[in-house]
């Protein structure tokens, strides 16, 4: 069987769209944003690179005026609420010093010399817009490592934010146990 999805990539089309990506930036707004490692390759499994990459934020939040409101990191990928604090400042500049710097970090920790890529070239970037919106996307992203299969318990996985939000009361201890969100089932940020 043909493979679409490497045909659809290679295609002049699939070029010609992704090279004319938009990105909207909407001063004081919050952005969810994903972003995936190359070729879906699980980096994240390793506990260096983990560390690496939450160096590499620290570092750049001394860079760039940021806040990440809500986060899960999988083996394969993450997603983030972004609140850029600075008008200055973007999204685009903040994920681009953050994936160039861990590629960097990672090359220098593993004595790794020449071309090295670690990242899809794109992320995905939504504005929230309301808070139903916010509610999704915050539940979306806690949710994510049951939906992958790595928990039976969304407040078991040890790179998420969910905890933050449960010790703030937005989210019951046993949030996510026995059952997906109605709110989220349709939603697919992948």
């Amino acid at each position: 069987m043909p493979d679409y999805k490497s045909i659809w990539r290679n295609s002049k089309l699939y070029n010609l769209i992704m090279s004319n990506i938009r990105r909207y930036y909407v001063p004081d707004s919050i952005v969810f944003i994903t972003t995936v490692t190359k070729n879906r390759k699980p980096l994240f499994l390793n506990k260096q690179n983990q560390e690496i990459l939450y160096f590499t934020i620290d570092n750049a939040m001394k860079i760039h005026s940021f806040e990440i409101i809500a986060e899960v990191l999988l083996p394969d990928h993450f997603h983030w609420l972004l609140k850029i604090t600075d008008p200055q400042d973007n999204f685009s500049k903040v994920l681009k010093c953050i994936k160039g710097n861990f590629t960097a970090n990672v090359k220098k920790s593993n004595n790794i010399t020449g071309h090295y890529s670690l990242w899809q070239q794109r992320f995905w970037d939504h504005v929230i817009r309301n808070e139903k919106d916010l509610k999704n996307h915050l539940d979306y992203i806690h949710w994510n490592p049951f939906k992958h299969g790595y928990v039976i318990d969304p407040g078991k996985w040890e790179n998420s934010s969910l905890y933050k939000w449960i010790n703030m009361c937005v989210y019951e201890k046993d949030w996510g146990i026995i059952s997906e969100p109605d709110n989220i089932k349709s939603l697919n940020f992948e």
